[in-house]
């Protein structure tokens, strides 16, 4: 696995623009209203027609806000983990898709990719248990350097794929696919910024068939599977914890 010891801010392009005969733009989300706008789209892309009590709808819109906030909103401190979502749009202002990039701490001996609060947690606390002189010696270092110091030798930082979502009017229209490009031209971006070879992940769940043969024709290939990944699952109309098998894939860029 090609590890990613790259940066601590790197500006993503403020506008990505699809293709013009689609109609669409991909901009960013950066307010609380565009996580929330977001989330409510990822609920009908992901759930569908499987929801239809209006109560379960806005549980689960509450759920994914809470999650992208996690992962893309605004941290209070010093944030070490960049990320960010995308967001497609036809000419009206309506969500058509959606999908982030993430930094994130992957651990390939525990199969194990770690969310954004549980990678910064892990940096936090190695630093907590260092003596002051050598905290000092590390407050101003970049996230290459801060990596190589702090975190396990099995462990490292690399780009994951996430959240991606079409809803009903973008698809068949190759959308799914273009929202991918659009993540791997950022991370190619940064590849060229720092001069070494990288690797691009993702996480889909094993019935997810139409994603996973989405993902397979776009280079990404198995690297490991986990059969108890915690999973929201709606049973009799209700919304339960559950468990999943997560193939995590990855891409050389």
């Amino acid at each position: 696995m090609g590890c990613l010891l790259a940066w601590l801010h790197i500006a993503l392009p403020a506008v990505a623009a699809l293709s013009t005969t689609l109609g669409v733009r991909v901009t960013p989300a950066k307010t609380a209203e565009d996580l929330r706008q977001a989330a409510q789209a990822f609920a009908v892309a992901f759930w569908g027609d499987e929801v239809s009590d209006e109560s379960l709808r806005s549980e689960l819109v509450r759920q994914h806000q809470r999650d992208m906030d996690e992962r893309y909103g605004e941290l209070v401190g010093a944030r070490r983990l960049s990320s960010r979502l995308l967001v497609a749009r036809d000419e009206s202002g309506g969500i058509l898709g959606l999908v982030g990039c993430e930094l994130a701490v992957v651990d390939a001996s525990k199969c194990c990719v770690f969310p954004r609060k549980r990678g910064e947690a892990i940096f936090n606390d190695a630093l907590a248990a260092m003596g002051g002189r050598q905290r000092n010696e590390l407050r101003k270092a970049s996230l290459p350097v801060l990596a190589e110091a702090l975190l396990p030798a099995s462990a490292c930082v690399m780009p994951v794929l996430s959240n991606l979502a079409v809803l009903p009017a973008g698809r068949r229209k190759g959308m799914g696919r273009t929202l991918c490009t659009e993540v791997e031209a950022v991370v190619r971006g940064w590849t060229e910024r720092e001069g070494q070879p990288m690797q691009l992940l993702l996480q889909v769940e094993a019935n997810n068939e139409p994603a996973r043969a989405l993902y397979s024709s776009l280079g990404f290939s198995e690297l490991w599977t986990q059969s108890d990944a915690e999973a929201s699952k709606i049973v009799e109309g209700r919304l339960t914890a559950g468990t999943t098998t997560l193939i995590t894939m990855a891409k050389d860029l």
